[in-house]
Formats: C-alpha cells, sequence, structure tokens
C-alpha cells in the first residue's frame, strides 16, 4: 500500500510541477485536457481503492460476527 501511495504522490508532484511551470507563462490559461485526466483518474482510482478495502472489512466483519466462523 504505501508503495501505491508514494507513487500517487510522485505523480501528483509531476503534473503540479508541470502545471506551475506551465502557468507562469500563461496566466490566463486554464486545467489542461492532461489534468483533467489525470484528476478523473485518480479519483476513479481512489473510490476503487476505498470500494476494495470496504469489501474487505465488510468480510471480515462478517468472519468476526458469525458464530460459525
Amino acid at each position: 500500500m504505501m508503495h501505491l501511495w508514494t507513487t500517487l504522490l510522485v505523480a501528483y508532484t509531476t503534473v503540479q510541477d508541470r502545471y506551475r511551470a506551465h502557468s507562469r507563462e500563461n496566466n490566463e490559461a486554464g486545467y489542461t485536457t492532461e489534468t483533467v485526466v489525470f484528476t478523473v483518474a485518480l479519483l476513479v482510482l481512489a473510490g476503487i481503492v476505498i470500494a476494495a478495502i470496504t469489501a474487505f472489512v465488510n468480510g471480515e466483519i462478517t468472519k468476526i460476527v458469525s458464530p460459525n466462523g
């Protein structure tokens, strides 16, 4: 899990640096398509990770609560 976090942090930092360099050149520029797509991809990935963790925890809870194991 730490590897995933590190990878996402490096990717975010890279995109943020590129965006800042680009915004210094053109102050009136909005978000680029690359930035929007990358942000949506990170949100989708976060949703998948949260769903997987939730499914795992719910599965483990049923094992704990169930009297038959």
